[in-house]
């Protein structure tokens, strides 16, 4: 009997605290007065249960219903309230805990049944309704004081701010856009592989600590050329574009000698143009008109690299999937051919949108 008087005595506490929530930092400080210089009395893992006190779970619009601040002094300064008469009991707390919806606390018990606050931050409460999804848990954890693996090759010497990375790649691709419409027909029509170039430099980003993201500049050349086969002539169109545009990458997987990156970005094209030539072998006439226009691209990849293959430097070995999206290119030439093109005067034409993919293999150095 004795013994279960003592487990009641002891857990009594914790039973009044009837509230219940989740630690979601490393270490969680618990502290004897609501303020973050005060003493530490106890510290949680994160995943632990704490039990807060059971006012915490009043809504808070439901506040405007509680007593006013007339009522609650004149029940208090009443002599025949319970609240005098609880005064007299020795087993009663006399210090009334009112929990404030906007304080950074909530009020708590430490191992040995005392009263304890922790920061709000730290704990995920357990209210059983909608409260529990409008909850704002932090993204990061400042008690979590443990080093990611694995270590910088330097560690612990590393200087912070010598953190670029500058890829060089090229690639080839299918050819897939909008091609010009001649007035003769295409008897027989050729499409070279779509060559590109790409160079992207980045910096680690500042917020993250781990050291996945990096941000920076792309730019991309692009060139192609098509011949085609009309009725009375021979036409080859050269489209050349180069963009140049904002990136950021991620490293997905990584290991030792090994990793996945990816990277997005949206280029604009400053220069893009196709150059049209059209020739008579019967004649032996010829004429070029060059189109040209801006548009914007957005473009993402994923690659692989191999760390440190030769040297300093990554290999790489990926894809790229570029979204081209439309515009108009115009020529201000004027045609001394009327027959050969849609128009002798100055013309124009639409590209439609399309989507186009590349593989390539480069190098990237880190430093």
């Amino acid at each position: 009997m004795a013994k279960n008087f003592s487990f009641l005595f002891l857990f009594f506490p914790l039973l009044a605290y009837s509230l219940e929530g989740v630690v979601t930092v490393l270490e969680a400080p618990l502290f004897r007065i609501p303020s973050t210089r005060s003493k530490i009395v106890q510290h949680l893992r994160k995943g632990e249960t704490i039990y807060l006190h059971p006012s915490i779970e009043k809504k808070e619009e439901f506040e405007e219903y509680s007593p006013s601040e007339e009522d609650e002094v004149a029940f208090l300064d009443d002599e025949n309230s319970t609240y005098q008469k609880s005064l007299q009991d020795p087993f009663i707390d006399k210090n009334l805990y009112e929990y404030d919806h906007q304080s950074e606390f909530l009020k708590t018990v430490d191992n040995t049944g005392s009263d304890a606050y922790i920061l709000k931050e730290h704990v995920f409460i357990y209210y059983g309704d909608e409260r529990e999804v409008s909850q704002i848990t932090k993204g990061r954890d400042k008690t979590d004081y443990r080093i990611q693996e694995p270590l910088p090759a330097n560690y612990p010497f590393i200087n912070k701010e010598k953190r670029y990375r500058g890829l060089f790649a090229f690639g080839l691709g299918t050819e897939n856009r909008t091609l010009y419409s001649y007035p003769e027909s295409k008897l027989n029509q050729s499409f070279s592989f779509r060559k590109e170039a790409t160079f992207l430099w980045t910096r680690k980003a500042k917020f993250d600590r781990q050291e996945r993201f990096y941000l920076g500049t792309l730019v991309s050349f692009n060139a192609s050329e098509n011949d085609f086969e009309l009725e009375s002539r021979l036409a080859k169109e050269q489209w050349f574009k180069l963009g140049i545009g904002p990136a950021v990458t991620y490293d997905f997987w990584r290991q030792k000698k090994n990793a996945v990156t990816g990277f997005f970005s949206l280029l604009f094209n400053v220069i893009n143009s196709n150059k049209i030539r059209q020739y008579d072998p019967s004649t032996l006439e010829e004429e070029t008109r060059t189109f040209k226009g801006l548009s914007f691209t957005p473009k993402a990849a994923a690659y692989y690299r191999r760390v440190r293959s030769i040297g300093v430097l990554d290999f790489v070995a990926g894809l790229n999937v570029a979204l081209e999206m439309p515009y108009r290119i115009k020529t201000s030439d004027r045609s001394s051919h009327p027959g050969w093109w849609l128009s002798e005067n100055p013309e124009s034409f639409q590209v439609s949108p399309s989507l186009e993919g590349s593989l390539f293999l480069g190098f990237q150095a880190s430093i």
